[in-house]
């Protein structure tokens, strides 16, 4: 759940804000 939640304020920061994008991004990422 942190994970996700740090990925999406990454993507926000980045200004690509997508959603589903974003988790997919998280789970295919090793952060």
């Amino acid at each position: 759940m942190l994970h996700v939640l740090d990925c999406l304020k990454k993507c926000i920061v980045w200004g690509m804000c997508q959603t589903f994008y974003c988790l997919v991004l998280n789970l295919c990422s090793k952060n």
